[in-house]
């Protein structure tokens, strides 16, 4: 079974970098790298001609920005390998994980498997905010399960491109990634495995790094995005709200949105809070990270009309 790696790209230069790096590593070794540049415009181009003699077998293809969903299909259909494993360009896989990827689905053809992803805590000891996504990440993403491999049913649902792997031919029957989408696309693929009855798994142990840090102001902007996408989505395919409901609920009851929901939006006043000294000293973690939480989901609450 011939592997191919599928990775789309767009002014990522330095995490791009660290991929690369960390599949030069890999345990399993018989594998060939696609990469879509999705029209960058830093030093992307540069450093993929560089690294063409270290990693082997690396087919690049740059194209005007046309978004993550074209980007990923152009990869699968420039792919030669029979399984197709699509990681995004901001995450470092761990030594084994092409090669369990591989072992997986040896036996497991019709299948659809996910890994773990999850933030590198050991690069940010100094960032608050990034402990407390990585919180999120280790403790409570990865539900599904904390050991090994489990289902994903749409009581435990877990899915992401971020590292992914399936058969070429069972995604070109999926019919690939919506490229009308703009945001949401993995949900998408995985809510019609779902409807088509292809088992998905996801396996804590096929793990990557994911290279994604920042602020609480860029993560509550992430966040509004999502929540449009799935508003989007909503509306786009209704079905969708019966198969996963929780993934469109507000999480809290009404009256609760409205009593809190200013209060907690994010603004100059909560960024001076939570930067305070006395805060981060004389606040308990779990408490910060509660506050955080609060912040988080009133704000994209408040910034996404429903």
């Amino acid at each position: 079974m011939k592997v191919s790696v599928i990775i789309p790209t767009y002014n990522r230069v330095s995490k791009l970098t660290n991929l690369l790096i960390s599949l030069e590593n890999q345990t399993f070794k018989n594998f060939e790298t696609v990469v879509v540049d999705d029209g960058s415009t830093d030093s992307t181009q540069f450093i993929l001609l560089n690294r063409s003699s270290s990693l082997k077998k690396l087919k690049v293809f740059h194209q005007k920005n046309q978004g993550h969903a074209y980007s990923r299909n152009r990869g699968a259909k420039e792919a030669s390998g029979d399984l197709l494993i699509f990681f995004d360009s901001d995450v470092r896989p761990l030594p084994n994980c092409v090669e369990r990827h591989f072992n997986y689905h040896l036996s497991n053809h019709k299948y659809i498997l996910t890994g773990r992803s999850v933030m590198d805590d050991s690069l940010f000891q100094n960032s608050d905010v990034c402990q407390y996504r990585y919180y999120l990440e280790s403790e409570i993403w990865s539900f599904p399960s904390y050991i090994g491999l489990c289902r994903v049913t749409s009581d435990n649902y877990f899915f992401s491109t971020q590292n992914l792997s399936l058969l070429k031919s069972l995604f070109i029957t999926l019919g690939s990634f919506d490229e009308s989408l703009k945001d949401s696309v993995d949900f998408d693929l995985c809510v019609r495995a779902m409807k088509q009855g292809i088992p998905i798994f996801y396996d804590h142990n096929t793990s990557v790094w994911h290279d994604d840090q920042g602020d609480l102001k860029s993560y509550v902007e992430r966040q509004i995005q999502y929540r449009k996408a799935r508003l989007h989505l909503a509306k786009k395919k209704p079905e969708y709200v019966l198969i996963i409901p929780n993934q469109f609920s507000q999480g809290r009851n009404v009256w609760v949105n409205k009593l809190f929901g200013r209060f907690f939006v994010f603004n100059k006043i909560w960024k001076k809070i939570l930067e305070n000294r006395f805060y981060l000293t004389f606040f308990p973690k779990l408490l910060r990270f509660k506050l955080y939480g609060y912040i988080v989901h009133f704000s994209s609450i408040q910034n996404v009309k429903q």
